[in-house]
């Protein structure tokens, strides 16, 4: 059980007329979690980071890294995000 840096990355939305930033989690071993959409290109969020176990991020994020949210009825990709970083 490695401890690993987590950290939350924003990206302009692609969504042409839309607001708005997508957000995904990366870890210090090269994890990715894309919450559903993209897991690159990103700028690191200010206050985002901290340390925990890859394993339970893998947990947490469940199968495609969707952590339980289905996406525009129960949250959006940055509750996704919220919830493999905590």
């Amino acid at each position: 059980m490695a401890i690993e840096r987590l950290e939350g990355y924003a990206i302009a939305a692609a969504v042409v007329g839309r607001w708005g930033d997508h957000v995904y989690v990366t870890s210090s071993d090269g994890s990715v979690w894309p919450c559903w959409g993209r897991g690159d290109g990103g700028t690191a969020l200010p206050g985002a980071a901290g340390y925990g176990e890859q394993s339970v991020a893998d947990c947490i994020s469940q199968q495609f890294s969707r952590a339980g949210i289905a996406y525009g009825l129960t949250g959006v990709c940055h509750q996704i995000a919220n919830r493999i970083l905590f």
